[in-house]
């Protein structure tokens, strides 16, 4: 391993360590739990292809909670950063993503509010 990976994987540790005090999220419910129709605030939507196509990853938070949403399907026309939704969705895995608990969903209903 050189300097420069070294350095890259040390800058790495150092930002997830700084975004897991940071952050005040914790993982939600058990896997196979049914959130149902909880106000939430969406965050972010990115999109990734890959050799099976595309596919989105919707973020939300409830209170300082996040809920990650793996899927092709897209959010209602309107829906955009900021604005409260009504999230329902089954509870997959719990995982860490740059140092911040999330808790991953399945078939999400996700609704104005």
């Amino acid at each position: 391993e050189n300097a420069l990976d070294q350095l890259q994987a040390d800058i790495k540790a150092v930002t997830n360590a700084k975004n897991a005090v940071e952050s005040k999220s914790e993982f939600y419910g058990e896997k196979g739990d049914r959130i149902r129709k909880e106000k939430a605030t969406f965050v972010s939507q990115r999109y990734f292809e890959n050799e099976w196509g595309g596919k989105f990853i919707y973020t939300f938070k409830i209170d300082d909670d996040v809920f990650t949403w793996f899927t092709q399907s897209t959010l209602a026309d309107g829906i955009q950063p900021g604005d409260e939704v009504e999230l329902s969705g089954t509870v997959k895995e719990h995982k860490e993503y740059n140092g911040v608990k999330q808790t991953v969903l399945s078939r999400c209903i996700v609704k104005e509010v």
